[in-house]
């Protein structure tokens, strides 16, 4: 993907339902190196979701 911007796809809600299953489809299904940003309102509930994710797929 592009190397102009920082990340390829931004996430905006990603500490809802929706939110935490499209970060979960993007984690399994994203091309190698695609660069994905969790944004939202909570920095917390963010924390969560990407600490989460990690230990899904720890491997």
């Amino acid at each position: 993907m592009s190397d102009s911007r920082k990340y390829d796809i931004l996430v905006w809600g990603a500490t809802s339902f929706t939110g935490t299953r499209l970060v979960e489809y993007l984690a399994l299904n994203s091309p190698p190196g695609t660069r994905v940003a969790l944004g939202g309102r909570n920095k917390s509930k963010l924390e969560g979701v990407k600490q989460n994710l990690a230990a899904k797929h720890a491997d």
